[in-house]
């Protein structure tokens, strides 16, 4: 019988595939201490945990395409799908804890109805439930935003200033607030993105102590940069107005495995704001920031550390250069005959 659920709701861009994929390697470890990293909503990043909870309204978008859903008369038998399929793996072996990781939670999940929706569902297998929610600094944050934007096939450059939307994506007492109001008081672990501030300056030592097992031997996956090299971030921002990502409401298939060669590229540089640029995320959110640090970190003189300030050179008016444009093309071409 289920004691706790952990639920891990991110934030985007707080290394969540990394502790994901390490939930994944150590699936059996976690078994036989009675802990289950289920399958039954994603592999290793439980993205259909995102679709059960938004609004009908909200259609048919790229989450619920990955969970095989397509048309919104299919979301009532799906969720019911995921209820009896955790409900299975529950009973499938001497469980006291789960664990469960998406970050789309956080950023998906943005009315009340939508995070009670997957409260409810948490709570119809166990009663105690901790929601872990990791936070950075503003400027890494949306630097590390744009990139997965543009890899995700978004075409626009980098908004600035940042319009009120985008603001919200990274006041993280907000956010707070919303999870706080549908799980209680007390509910939310609160943890900072920032190696100065994580246990042993790794942030795999931070989650599993978090979530209560500081001496499980934990897998460690190879760990990749996921920010495209700025030079094949500006190219695939163009790549993608005559390639999208999702054609006739299916995941494009001509573009095969375009962002990871990209990934790839001989480059160091990855898009960053500058120290003007960082100071004014900071100054925006000066509020909101202290707000959590008083509630959740009073020891500390600052919620983040320094360490993330970026440099005097600003990227976001950053263009490429014809050359730079075929020797990227030939790269690619060259990527795409060498796995044929």
């Amino acid at each position: 019988m289920l004691q706790r659920i952990w639920l891990h709701i991110g934030a985007e861009k707080t290394g969540t595939t990394t502790i994901q994929q390490s939930l994944k390697l150590s699936r059996n470890a976690l078994a036989d201490r009675g802990i289950l990293f289920p399958r039954s909503v994603g592999d290793f990043n439980h993205t259909a945990l995102a679709a059960y909870g938004m609004d009908d309204e909200r259609g048919i978008e790229e989450l619920r395409i990955s969970s095989g859903l397509q048309d919104t008369s299919e979301l009532a038998p799906f969720r019911e799908r995921i209820r009896e399929a955790l409900a299975d793996e529950v009973r499938s072996g001497e469980f006291h804890t789960m664990i469960f990781s998406n970050e789309h939670c956080s950023s998906r999940l943005k009315k009340p109805a939508e995070i009670a929706r997957l409260r409810d569902l948490c709570l119809g297998l166990c009663q105690d439930v901790k929601v872990v929610l990791y936070i950075r600094s503003p400027a890494e944050f949306y630097a590390s935003w744009y990139s997965t934007a543009i890899a995700s096939g978004n075409t626009f450059d980098f908004p600035w200033p940042l319009p009120d939307h985008l603001k919200v994506a990274a006041d993280w007492a907000r956010m707070i607030r919303r999870w706080e109001a549908a799980f209680g008081a007390g509910s939310l672990v609160v943890r900072r993105m920032d190696r100065a501030k994580l246990i042993n300056e790794d942030l795999l030592d931070d989650f599993y102590t978090t979530v209560g097992l500081p001496d499980i031997p934990y897998a460690v996956p190879e760990r990749k940069n996921e920010a495209l090299p700025l030079n094949a971030l500006i190219f695939l921002r163009e790549l993608n107005k005559v390639l999208p990502r999702i054609k006739d409401g299916r995941f494009n298939p001509d573009r095969a495995n375009v962002v990871d060669v990209l990934r790839t590229w001989p480059e160091k540089e990855r898009f960053q704001l500058n120290r003007a640029e960082s100071q004014e995320l900071e100054d925006m959110f000066e509020y909101s920031y202290e707000t959590i640090r008083e509630s959740y970190f009073p020891q500390d003189a600052a919620l983040f550390s320094d360490g993330g300030r970026s440099t005097e050179t600003s990227c976001r008016k950053r263009q490429l250069s014809l050359d730079d444009a075929v020797r990227m093309a030939s790269f690619l071409w060259t990527s795409k005959a060498s796995r044929n």
